[in-house]
């Protein structure tokens, strides 16, 4: 496939993405869901007179979701496939260094709010990008429906022609831009079309800039270019994979988009709204008596209040006027609400046990009850931890092309030798835990291939099973070396881990040091010869 670069051309794909977009009504889906999840679900009606009640079930709903799939801390843990030199110290500096990137570059926040988008809007993207100044890498999350793939009937990222995603900034920011990698800024302008969410991006000064990547070589080129200048030339990244991470709520077949969790539960709960907003309508007008009189009893129209003077035709003491009721509200009104409400929520996997909206009078079932409920989400958990885990494999590649050559600090057992770590506990200098090691990121071609990586929790690889599962190996005698049952509880949990093995290997090395003293034998006993005439004592 030819790879086009000019800016028009890619214009142009952006906007043959756009039409596409709207051929399967993505950005009318998009604005109704989010208007749906944040509350405004009476847009557009015209009805003054009318209450507008929101019983908002899909935000509870989806809140629940979220919270059940991102709730547990996500930990990464790399293990080498093959057990050669220096793998595990490779594997212990990748961990550290992903978990150093995604507290100082907020990645955490950014896979948190794409489980949002996900359930949401359909899809969740994050692009990952290396920081020069900051020297590390970050994350932005991208609306899906501002990223565009060549090939829109398939999903996976890696074998896409090409990617190409927008991000809108401002002229002066855009200028900026185009000033720092030598473009003519002059050739900017804002876009002269509203954008999908009804906001003129005339008014609001935008200008809308297209990244484009594409595989050739081998490797990920990238270019970045407006509507007609491209404001930086195409240049070779010497990534081997995409820096994008995508997956979708539920998979739609032969479709690059997904399906959102609240697309198909909109009519519930539109008819959740309009049927207490009737019952509310109800009660402001009929559940008050009604007051009917006789206009051809009083002059003018009614006054009421108390000590209000009122003419009457006629003798005052006829029948003027009288109360009258309507019937009640039927009660069969708002069990149709309940009724929706709780089918509606049923039906999208969220129960009263599973909320907390119960009684707790049985704790072990309600347990149960909120087990069995999650059930469903673990297709969508199991693809999250498959997000997360792209997410990891993109960083480390980008390590290998964009850090080089970097100080970390590693346990001082991958660099010491056991005579090295005997020979400073013999002469009373304590043994580092941690050594500050030069260490070449470009060196992580094979690593990368061969290292296993696993996401947090127990589906996975959780730290708390990991620490109980090797408590109860030592406690059964199964591990009885103590060095390696250090080894296997996770760093976080034992304060001056490294120091403690290496105190226990130089107390090994030297044990086997020490010279073997012989086994004295024993000195046999003899028994005394009893007396003559006297019968020695049985044996049993």
């Amino acid at each position: 496939m030819k790879i086009k670069k000019e800016a028009k051309e890619i214009w142009a794909e952006y906007e043959r993405g756009r039409s596409s977009k709207q051929s399967v009504g993505l950005y009318e889906n998009y604005k109704n869901n989010e208007n749906f999840y944040i509350g405004k679900q009476w847009e557009g009606l015209n009805a003054p007179d009318l209450e507008k009640p929101v019983i908002n079930v899909l935000k509870r709903v989806v809140s629940y979701f979220i919270a059940m799939i991102v709730t547990d801390d996500i930990t990464v843990n790399f293990t080498p496939f093959e057990r050669k030199d220096g793998q595990e110290m490779i594997a212990r500096i990748l961990a550290r260094e992903v978990e150093k990137s995604w507290e100082r570059g907020k990645m955490k926040e950014a896979n948190r709010l794409s489980v949002r988008n996900a359930a949401v809007d359909g899809d969740a993207c994050v692009h990952y990008y290396y920081d020069v100044d900051a020297e590390i890498l970050r994350a932005e999350v991208v609306e899906n429906i501002d990223v565009f793939f060549g090939n829109t009937q398939s999903a996976d990222v890696q074998a896409q022609p090409y990617i190409l995603f927008a991000t809108y900034k401002p002229l002066d920011d855009a200028k900026e831009l185009a000033r720092k990698h030598g473009a003519d800024p002059e050739l900017l302008a804002p876009d002269n079309e509203q954008n999908i969410m009804g906001n003129n991006e005339t008014d609001n000064d935008l200008v809308t800039i297209l990244t484009k990547y594409w595989m050739e070589k081998g490797s990920v080129w990238c270019q970045v270019s407006a509507a007609s200048v491209v404001i930086r030339k195409a240049w070779d990244t010497k990534y081997a994979m995409y820096p994008i991470a995508y997956f979708s709520w539920e998979r739609v077949k032969n479709s690059c988009h997904g399906a959102a969790a609240v697309t198909g539960l909109i009519p519930n709960q539109v008819a959740i709204n309009r049927l207490f907003s009737m019952a509310i309508h109800h009660i402001k007008t009929m559940a008050f008596p009604q007051v009917i009189f006789d206009q051809t009893k009083v002059m003018g129209n009614w006054k009421s209040g108390p000590g209000v003077a009122m003419g009457v035709i006629g003798s005052p003491n006829d029948a003027i006027a009288t109360g009258f009721r309507v019937p009640d509200m039927s009660n069969q009104v708002l069990l149709t609400i309940d009724n929706l409400i709780e089918r509606t929520m049923q039906f999208m996997g969220a129960s009263d046990s599973a909320l907390g909206t119960v009684r707790p009078d049985n704790t072990s079932a309600i347990i149960a009850a909120q087990k069995a409920t999650a059930m469903p989400l673990e297709i969508q958990r199991m693809e999250y931890f498959r997000f997360v885990e792209d997410g990891v494999r993109i960083m480390v590649e980008m390590m290998r092309t964009d850090y080089g050559p970097r100080a970390v600090m590693v346990d001082a057992r991958y660099v010491m030798s056991a005579e090295d770590i005997q020979a400073l506990a013999s002469a009373g200098i304590d043994v580092p835990s941690e050594i500050e090691l030069n260490f070449d990121f470009g060196n992580l071609d094979a690593a990368n291939m061969d290292m296993n990586v696993d996401i947090g929790s127990s589906a996975y690889w959780s730290e708390l099973s990991q620490l109980q599962t090797m408590d109860n190996l030592f406690s059964k005698g199964i591990i009885q070396d103590a060095i390696l049952y250090l080894e296997g509880i996770p760093d976080k949990y034992i304060r001056n881990k490294e120091k403690i093995i290496a105190a226990l290997e130089a107390r090994q090395a030297a044990a086997r040091a020490q010279p073997a003293q012989p086994a004295t034998p024993a000195t046999p006993q003899i028994a005394p010869r009893p007396p003559e005439g006297v019968t020695p004592p049985a044996v049993f």
